[in-house]
């Protein structure tokens, strides 16, 4: 065998090994994006559930719909079921429990899938007219190879939320400028 071949497997195999070493790996993520138009504004139009196709559907995930399970809109324990359909046809669901509503200020909540659980936090700020958008987001498995496939495509991950967040900002100046 081929000793160069056998050095790089070897190596491959104990960064693999690593990188599944901890189910307590939190993957977190931060994304910013200043919106212009006034905040109210841009609550309203984030929160808008017939708007959120438009915003939070992917080339990966396309956003179908969103189902109350229980609980008072918005309400912290309220619980609702996303649903999602990937490329390939199937649908996904997750459920996810409002942890925290404050009108034009914050919006939190758990969001839970067989296999991942994550923890997300959507803030409000105005600023000069202007509305700040700031999502975190932190996440984990239960499992060890998925953490280990998050640490490895985590990147992939942000910036797909980006292109979400900067669809939402067009959409919000959208909104705004036809309404003035």
């Amino acid at each position: 065998m081929n000793i160069p071949l056998l050095v790089i497997s070897a190596v491959l195999i104990l960064i693999l090994l690593f990188l599944m070493s901890s189910k307590r790996y939190i993957f977190r993520s931060h994304v910013r994006t200043l919106v212009e138009a006034p905040l109210g504004h841009a609550f309203s139009v984030t929160m808008d559930e017939s708007l959120m196709s438009e915003w939070m559907s992917t080339q990966e995930l396309q956003f179908i719909r969103m189902e109350k399970l229980q609980g008072a809109d918005r309400a912290p324990g309220s619980q609702w079921k996303l649903v999602f359909r990937s490329k390939r046809g199937k649908l996904m669901e997750m459920e996810q429990t409002v942890t925290d509503y404050i009108e034009n200020k914050h919006f939190g909540f758990d969001l839970n899938d067989p296999y991942f659980h994550f923890h997300i936090d959507i803030l409000f700020d105005e600023e000069e007219g202007q509305t700040i958008i700031t999502e975190n987001l932190a996440g984990n498995s239960q499992r060890s190879l998925l953490n280990a496939m998050m640490r490895i495509f985590g990147r992939q991950s942000v910036k797909m939320k980006k292109k979400m967040y900067e669809r939402l900002k067009q959409i919000i100046e959208e909104t705004y400028h036809q309404s003035v």
